[in-house]
């Protein structure tokens, strides 16, 4: 049963749905200031049920957003359902909902958003804040920093998995490689990746396991002579890699992204914000990769040709994914206010109803696309002839 559209309820200075001043956690102004693209993400992802609909915030965090859809949810019928592995958004959380019993609190990853929310729970929003919320005392603590001397750490839960400087005693070259060119940005050659791996397993083999971060931030610093052509700190995507790989952040987004499809009603959205040119490329893949094939190709394409343009059409889910709008930017005023806005953008999804003739099958139904490499195909050069000579 999909929920009706949201109700036309008074603007307020803060936007729609407004019960009331800002309230929840203590220091919830300083909380709130630190939030990236408050207003726009809560906006959006209350346009489907209004007041009287379940949200999920699947990056509790310090609980700015949170505490903003509280603050706009009717008293009776509005229920948040918020998430986060952080042991810090567990404290945070527990605390907000003992005087908030719309929240139901789960200190779980985004990944397993299907098993937290139930089949039978009608969801009419899910939020993704995909930044790192922490403070640069939490960063210390954390061992998250590369600019103090704290010990390589770089898990968001330290009762998960293994250390940074552990995980880097068990790893071969090509594997630290891997990790570091896949995980890095776009722009990061592979080669750099390659020279940065043999130089970190070189420094164990003589040196021992790295015992702060300092460390690895000056093999990464002599390796690339103390430079970096986007002017970030030399060893910044080094630690972001290795992060983001030992949170298995690839991973949890593409399992929440999915998850959120399954359980949003039909018209709800999913608001995912991104930091990174690399979670913003796979929120743009898992949108073509989703979306409802376009009937006018069916008309001039195979069948086979139909499911490689729109992967959808070689499957009968009953839902297809849209875009709403561009990615949303924060404003001159907010990026003054609050650096970390800079690079964000929120990316509004909704679920859409996928017409199927229930007698009868997708046309690409079943159909095994062929790997991207098979579907390219480099052209003949053409002769090039440039200048003149007398």
């Amino acid at each position: 049963m999909a929920l009706g559209p949201a109700p036309e309820l008074p603007v307020t200075s803060r936007g729609r749905w407004s019960s009331g001043p800002r309230s929840g956690l203590p220091g919830l102004h300083e909380t709130a200031g630190r939030t990236v693209l408050l207003d726009e993400a809560v906006e959006a992802l209350m346009q489907c049920g209004g007041p009287d609909a379940t949200y999920v915030d699947c990056t509790f965090g310090h609980g700015g957003h949170a505490s903003e859809i509280l603050r706009r949810l009717s008293p009776l019928e509005g229920r948040l359902v918020a998430m986060d592995l952080d042991p810090a958004a567990a404290q945070s959380a527990r605390a907000l909902s003992l005087s908030d019993d719309r929240l139901e609190w789960h200190h779980r990853p985004f990944g397993d958003l299907l098993q937290v929310v139930p089949t039978a729970q009608e969801v009419a929003g899910v939020l993704l804040d995909l930044g790192h919320h922490l403070s640069p005392a939490e960063e210390r603590i954390r061992g998250f920093s590369f600019l103090d001397d704290v010990p390589l750490d770089l898990r968001l839960n330290a009762s998960c998995g293994l250390p940074a400087s552990e995980w880097l005693q068990t790893v071969s070259v090509p594997e630290l490689a891997y990790v570091l060119h896949q995980n890095g940005e776009d722009w990061d050659p592979p080669l750099l990746a390659h020279r940065l791996a043999e130089a970190i397993v070189e420094h164990q083999r003589r040196i021992g396991p790295f015992r702060s971060s300092l460390e690895l931030v000056e093999v990464c610093r002599s390796t690339k002579l103390g430079l970096d052509d986007r002017g970030l700190h030399p060893a910044k995507l080094t630690f972001q890699a290795i992060r983001a790989f030992l949170n298995q952040e690839t991973e949890q987004l593409q399992m929440a992204m999915e998850a959120a499809m399954e359980r949003l009603v039909p018209g709800g959205r999913l608001i995912i914000i991104t930091y990174r040119r690399k979670e913003a490329t796979l929120v743009k893949r898992f949108i073509r990769e989703n979306e409802a094939p376009d009937p006018r190709f069916a008309a001039f394409v195979t069948p086979e040709r139909l499911g490689e343009l729109f992967p959808l059409a070689t499957t009968s889910l009953p839902y297809a994914c849209t875009q709403v709008c561009e990615p949303i930017r924060a404003s001159p005023e907010e990026t003054a206010r609050n650096p970390r806005a800079r690079p964000a953008q929120l990316h509004v999804l909704m679920k859409e109803e996928r017409l199927l003739d229930p007698s009868e099958s997708p046309p690409g139904l079943g159909l095994t696309r062929r790997p991207l490499a098979e579907q390219l195909r480099k052209p003949v050069a053409l002769p090039f002839k440039g200048g003149s000579e007398e």
